[in-house]
């Protein structure tokens, strides 16, 4: 029988006193695709970087053993470690804009590590850096080795970071949620050109993501964790098919991309037709550039027309750089459209002096994507909340504190936490907190901007719910953003698929999912993930 590539034995992992993985016992066979899922803190992360020795310094193995190809990782010296990591272990690290260094060309960062472990070197090493990017799957290999980080998008520069990881063609990989924050179009390819990788060269993955979809997708066998502790492992099928563990069920149930249910939609039983809160008509915004020495406007929204019915949903959807999140500025009046108009709430907001959209921009609000930097960490939660009270003159000190115990009852928040400030809270109470002082000002229509793309899925799952309650009590109206086409399906009443600044499939959502019109749309409703195991 062949050894396992990685075996981890009886792990034990804590932060000083506090225990953070538990009794853990992992085997990655040669050439195995192996996925680690969890909420965030269930300690799969902290797996990873001691199997990488990357624990930080209040981190240590208390007992247990890692081998990797016969090597002891937690016996292994600083040294040892040296020659280990890029030629026995590579990393995928999660987040490709800090990851890089941004002052140093990419060909050169990928040059580095055959540079470092002695198998290339000078001229060489930066041929050899084109044909990994190559291999990778980067366009213009040549071209993008001269680039530096902010040159390429998201997608490019973490093809960057597994061209980095495979140089070395290290016999174990460790992909710490490689993908999750790019499009499902890219992140299939991401994820395809990382499979073909590691298959031609028989590299193990140990893949950590909270995504269960990717992971039913990629991985031959899943490691369920909770709470610092594997609850349950075994094949894909097997998991995924007959979970045997409450956790696992609760993961699975939680996972749109493998339910691709619809759990509730609104419901108007008026016949009449009700004036939009939003109507956008032949909309366009056009920013100068330079194309063979000339100025000239380039168009990222282009004839882009919708509306937006009070009490209604409507999600907006496409790939980075489609111009969904342009369409958002122009009708929250942050951006002036080129051309065509916007109304919002009977008012033409994109032509507004000033003062004037100022005090438009009361009856529409926004829910950011990243709960950890869309509030102030200076602030209390009372304070957030109060802010828009406070930016408006509404109330005096008396009134805004009941107005914001209300609203912290009504997100299903504890009194408590209105003394806390952001960096006390998880991450889904702190969307709760942006979702309260969205509703301040008891808009007509939230703009929704990837609310729950950075959120585990039981998480997403409760703050979706909550918003579907919120609308069915006040009447609110969304305008809801987003690359994720299965949390669309769950809670949009009507889509609009957005590809080059331009509208290329619109209607109910039930339609343009079952029927897409648009080739463009097919391929996002091909990308998603997990299909195989709904």
């Amino acid at each position: 029988m062949t050894p396992p590539m990685l075996r981890i034995e009886g792990l034990h992992v804590g932060y000083g006193r506090h225990p953070v993985v538990v009794d853990a016992g992992i085997e990655v066979q040669p050439g195995e695709v192996v996925a680690i899922v969890g909420e965030s803190g269930s300690g799969k992360t902290t797996l990873a970087n001691a199997v990488a020795g990357l624990l930080p310094a209040a981190g240590a193995i208390t007992s247990g053993r890692i081998t990797l190809d016969g090597h002891d990782l937690v016996a292994a010296s600083e040294r040892q470690w040296r020659s280990i990591r890029g030629r026995v272990l590579g990393v995928v690290p999660q987040d490709p804009g800090v990851s890089l260094n941004p002052v140093e060309r990419v060909g050169s960062q990928v040059a580095e590590v055959l540079q470092i472990h002695g198998l290339a070197s000078g001229r060489a090493a930066r041929r050899r850096a084109v044909e990994l990017l190559a291999e990778a799957g980067l366009s213009m290999p040549a071209a993008r080795a001269r680039q530096f980080p902010h040159e390429l998008s998201g997608g490019m520069c973490q093809r960057v970071l597994i061209a980095i990881a495979l140089a070395a063609r290290p016999r174990l990989l460790i992909a710490d949620e490689p993908t999750s924050a790019l499009d499902v179009t890219v992140q299939r390819r991401v994820l395809d050109h990382l499979g073909d990788l590691t298959r031609e060269f028989g590299t193990a993955v140990l893949l950590i993501t909270h995504d269960l979809a990717v992971a039913a997708d990629r991985a031959a066998r899943l490691v369920v964790m909770s709470q610092g502790r594997i609850v349950e492992t075994g094949s894909t099928d097997q998991v995924l098919r007959a979970p045997q563990h409450p956790y696992t069920r609760r993961l699975i149930s939680s996972a749109p991309s493998l339910t691709m249910v619809q759990p509730r939609r609104r419901t108007d039983d008026s016949p009449a037709p009700r004036t939009p809160v939003v109507a956008a008509s032949q909309l366009v915004k056009a920013y100068p550039s330079i194309e063979d020495g000339r100025r000239r406007m380039t168009p990222v929204v282009a004839d882009v027309t919708f509306d937006i019915s009070p009490g209604e949903t409507f999600a907006i959807v496409g790939e980075s750089g489609s111009g969904k999140t342009t369409t958002a500025r122009m009708v929250m009046g942050l951006t002036r459209p080129t051309g065509g108009t916007v109304t919002v709430n009977g008012v033409e907001i994109g032509t507004l002096p000033p003062k004037q959209a100022r005090a438009a921009r009361r009856g529409i609000q926004m829910i950011y994507q990243n709960p950890y930097a869309s509030l102030d960490p200076r602030f209390t939660v009372s304070d957030i909340i109060q802010e828009p009270l406070r930016a408006f003159g509404i109330g005096d000190r008396t009134q805004r504190r009941r107005r914001v115990a209300e609203l912290v009852e009504r997100v299903a928040l504890p009194a408590h936490v209105l003394d806390r400030r952001p960096d006390q809270l998880s991450g889904g109470q702190r969307q709760r907190v942006a979702i309260a002082r969205a509703l301040a000002l008891d808009p007509t229509i939230v703009v929704c901007d990837e609310p729950t793309s950075a959120l585990d899925v039981t998480v997403q799952a409760q703050i979706l719910e909550l918003l579907l309650d919120l609308q069915r009590d006040l009447g609110t109206a969304y305008l809801f953003i987003s690359h994720d086409l299965a949390v669309v399906r769950q809670v949009a009443d009507r889509v609009a698929v957005m590809h080059n600044g331009r509208i290329v499939d619109q209607g109910a959502t039930d339609t343009v999912f079952d029927n897409p019109a648009s080739t463009y749309t097919r391929e996002l409703l091909d990308a998603i993930p997990g299909k195989a195991h709904r």
